[in-house]
């Protein structure tokens, strides 16, 4: 019995808990065993009783430690958990008695991680950012470029119909135009900006409506007058009603159904540009009387393409096909093909637009760096003023450890403020890089179409 006291006193210095569990199982057999003996049994006899029926002792044993294990640990967090209660209660009121230095810290941190994350929203958004429709790793962009000038050119639908054609090559292919019209429902009319897509415009990317649904290639065979509206033109003019399905739209005074709303993530496949709605453009003809001309037309260059390599098939093989397919057209087409060749690159490494693409990781590299080279110096700066404050803090650094407190717990004392710091410089930057964002999304520039960089700050940013 001292032995088992005496380990309950050791147990507030460190004696493990399996100890302990080891001298109550033994305790309790002892007295049983005792029990037994007064009762007139043999000694071995009655051992041998106490041990049955108790048990198996090693499960119960294993059991039991698990148990105080736990126990252990839950009080071990409980007093981590107060201690560091503690910690940033006392942290908080040092903060607030130096107001001062606690804003240059938050302001110089938070304006530095800002402004970072706004310019890292739009490297995000044209350099790393996946395309948001199925198989966005194998979509490349196919247009033409001029051998003279260097120049890259939009397309004309008999070209994409001949891309398209490529089968070993292409899985499948997607062609589109940009349409400037005069949109109205029961309001007056407004300028719009419309997709005109091919028949398998939603079907070959794997885009489906948030409500109601897409356009079929039926509906664009039969030249159906239905209409895809994007979601920010649907919270614009219909406030997000879902009776908007089945409304109608007038297109330059033409008449269209509105059969579906593209969920938000989808913004149409047009560079920089944020359409209002897309529509099949077999369906054009009513708004634009050329359209059937245009579609056979091989001079007509205003398409741009989006291709599916098939599986296994990488880039350069699919530049090689087409080359072959420039010298199979140009005979036939001297004029469509005049000094020119067809071009591709996978859709990432095109953004935000095919003509600039090449100089695009040079600018984000040079504002990235700049920007980062910004947050350096913050860092620098913020660090100066904690190794004055620590230098300013030793007299009472020294009193702390005069009265016990070990270096480890003296440093987590001065990392709970760096992190409180941290936390309010990140809400600080949170809230700036939201009004940057914004800002630069909604930029009035002097052009006829409505302009979208298309900058989130999302998981990644």
């Amino acid at each position: 019995m001292k032995r088992d006291g005496m380990r309950r006193y050791l147990r507030f210095f460190g004696a493990k808990p399996e100890a302990d569990v080891e001298d109550e199982i033994s305790f309790h057999l002892e007295m049983r065993e005792r029990e037994l003996i007064a009762l007139g049994m043999a000694p071995e006899a009655a051992r041998d009783e106490a041990r049955r029926r108790f048990g198996d002792r090693v499960r119960l044993q294993a059991r039991m430690q698990q148990l105080e294990r736990d126990r252990s640990r839950a009080a071990a967090r409980r007093a981590t958990w107060h201690t560091l209660q503690g910690d940033i209660a006392f942290v908080l009121r040092t903060l607030v008695r130096q107001p001062l230095f606690t804003i240059s810290v938050i302001l110089t941190l938070g304006l530095s991680i800002g402004v970072n994350a706004s310019i890292f929203s739009a490297v995000n958004a044209y350099l790393l950012k996946p395309f948001p429709v199925r198989n966005a790793d194998r979509l490349a962009a196919v247009q033409i470029i001029d051998r003279k000038s260097g120049m890259i050119e939009n397309v004309s639908y008999p070209m994409y119909r001949a891309v398209k054609g490529l089968g070993t090559i292409y899985e499948d292919a997607v062609a589109w135009i940009g349409i400037e019209a005069a949109m109205r429902t029961q309001r007056d009319p407004e300028r719009g900006f419309l997709i005109g897509g091919s028949d398998n415009y939603f079907s070959s990317l794997g885009v489906q409506a948030a409500v109601g649904r897409v356009y079929t290639p039926d509906d664009a065979h039969s030249r159906a007058p239905v209409i895809v509206l994007t979601d920010a033109y649907w919270a614009r003019t219909f406030d997000r009603d879902p009776a908007a399905i089945g409304k109608t739209i007038f297109v330059n005074e033409s008449p269209f159904t509105v059969i579906g709303v593209l969920s938000p993530e989808f913004k149409g496949t047009q560079p920089l540009i944020l359409p209002d709605a897309v529509i099949p453009v077999e369906s054009a003809t009513p708004i634009d009387a050329d359209t059937p001309r245009q579609l056979e037309s091989m001079d007509f260059n205003a398409f741009r393409i989006l291709a599916y390599l098939a599986p296994g098939v990488p880039l350069a093989r699919s530049r090689q096909a087409l080359d072959r397919l420039t010298n199979d057209l140009a005979p036939q087409n001297p004029e469509a093909f005049a000094d020119k060749r067809f071009v591709t690159e996978m859709e990432i490494r095109t953004r935000p637009e095919y003509a600039i693409s090449r100089l695009t990781p040079w600018i984000a590299g040079v504002f990235f760096g700049m920007v980062g080279l910004a947050l350096l110096v913050a860092c620098a700066n913020v660090a100066n003023l904690l190794l004055v404050r620590a230098t300013v803090r030793r007299s009472e650094i020294a009193i702390r450890s005069a009265i016990g407190a070990t270096p480890a717990r003296v440093v987590r004392l001065l990392l709970t403020e760096s992190i409180l710091l941290s936390v309010a410089s990140l809400v600080v930057a949170y809230v700036l890089a939201r009004i940057c964002t914004g800002w630069l999304n909604s930029l009035p520039l002097a052009v006829d179409v409505p302009i979208s960089f298309g900058l989130e700050l999302d998981g990644r940013v």
